[in-house]
């Protein structure tokens, strides 16, 4: 979700029309004159002068409408938000890029001039790469226009990951233990969640407990009476949500740490989700009318809510969506920031695809339409957060639908409930 297509070529020589002035015409004709007399000498520095002036005005025009070859010094910054700043790698400069250079150019006797350009580009909320177009909520009622957008998109974060590969061959960091970190770690964390965050789980640790309890190693009665408690089955569903914010967010820090890196440059900048928060509102209405569609069938509604006591009272539906909710903030950290965010210079866009294997698979006893639509929206949601440099539109859109489909499925079946508290 490795393409090198964007990595930088030798760079070319480029000059700038300023570099050039009057002085050294007139040194060059000056020279020529005192080496050759008479009328040839005026011959030779007249045509060298104009050699000299139409090679200053092919710069000029060149420059002027954009199509140098500037020899840069390939640098890459990632600020506090995670955003990327790409300094000139060989770039093919058009007359629309936002870029401040301050050049240094020279005159070669081989007519091979040469330029050192530091360009600083800005991406504020998108790709460094300003040419890729952005998703637009028009663009998602066309999925020809939204796929073209979304492989320009994918191109865009090729040549970021080829220029932050050639920043670190500069520097010298050697081999870069991010993917290695995020794959294994990541292979760890969601091994502990299966093997230890479901509900029975948390059954076999509160029989456990009672044991204690009933030994005297524990002098309370808490652990024994839970599970007769009228909180018991949101307690089972409560302790998966926490496992699950828990594997996919916290355990998940060590490794960020582990692999170098900081806990705010995994994409958790809102700047990009405000920036686009249209565009997901419009994705969540695109979704919400295939739940509605769905709500209708009896595997959708025999599957949601997890919580089968949603309806008892107000208290339970919001609690359980709470803590449902957390869970989705964990799991898109993991997904889409943290790993998208340690591979994707190793990987580029691959990186996207590579994080929807094991993301769809976490979807496997769901209903396959589900399942199957996992594998769409890890790629959408995967390419957004990588160019909005924000983890929160996915976030919000996983939130609301999840929301939405337990509504739907209440309304299907038993009904929202009628109290605020469990009677």
């Amino acid at each position: 979700m490795t393409h090198r297509s964007g990595d930088p070529t030798p760079p070319n020589a480029g000059t700038d029309s300023d570099t050039v002035s009057g002085s050294d015409t007139d040194s060059v004709s000056g020279s020529v004159s005192g080496s050759v007399s008479g009328s040839v000498s005026d011959t030779v520095s007249e045509t060298v002068s104009d050699t000299v002036s139409d090679t200053v005005s092919d710069t000029d025009t060149s420059d002027s409408v954009g199509h140098g070859h500037a020899h840069a010094h390939a640098h890459v910054d990632v600020d506090v938000h995670g955003y990327v700043d790409v300094h000139g790698h060989d770039s093919h400069s058009d007359s629309d890029s936002h870029s401040d250079s301050d050049s240094h150019s020279h005159s070669d006797s081989d007519s091979h001039s040469h330029s050192d350009s530091h360009s600083h580009s800005h991406s504020d909320s998108h790709s460094a790469d300003s040419d890729a177009p952005e998703l637009t909520i028009a663009g998602l009622f066309n999925p020809l226009r939204t796929y073209r957008t979304l492989r320009s998109s994918w191109a865009a974060i090729d040549r970021e990951a080829a220029a932050e590969r050639v920043e670190r061959a500069r520097a010298g960091l050697g081999f870069d233990r991010r993917p290695l970190v995020a794959f294994c770690g990541g292979a760890v964390l969601l091994t502990l969640m299966e093997y230890f965050g479901a509900p029975q789980h948390f059954q076999a640790l509160i029989r456990w407990l009672a044991a204690l309890e009933e030994a005297g190693t524990l002098d309370s009665t808490f652990f024994r009476n839970l599970p007769s408690s009228p909180w018991w089955s949101l307690s089972n569903h409560g302790y998966w949500a926490l496992w699950r914010f828990a594997g996919f967010g916290l355990f998940a820090v060590p490794f960020v740490w582990l692999g170098g890196e900081r806990v705010r440059d995994q994409l958790v900048s809102p700047r990009g989700f405000w920036r686009h928060l249209p565009l997901y509102l419009v994705a969540f209405v695109l979704v919400f009318g295939c739940v509605v569609a769905v709500s209708f069938t009896e595997g959708f509604q025999t599957y949601y809510p997890f919580y089968r006591s949603s309806n008892r009272s107000w208290a339970d539906l919001v609690i359980w969506e709470i803590l449902y909710a957390l869970q989705f903030l964990g799991l898109e950290f993991f997904f889409r920031g943290w790993w998208l965010k340690a591979c994707k210079a190793q990987l580029g866009s691959a990186a996207i695809f590579a994080m929807v294997v094991p993301y769809v698979m976490i979807h496997f006893g769901k209903e396959l339409p589900e399942t199957l639509g996992a594998i769409l929206a890890g790629v959408v949601l995967g390419t957004l957060a990588l160019r909005t440099r924000s983890i929160w539109g996915g976030f919000a859109v996983h939130v609301l639908v999840a929301v939405s489909m337990d509504v739907a499925a209440l309304m299907q079946t038993v009904g929202l409930p009628t109290c605020w508290w469990p009677e």
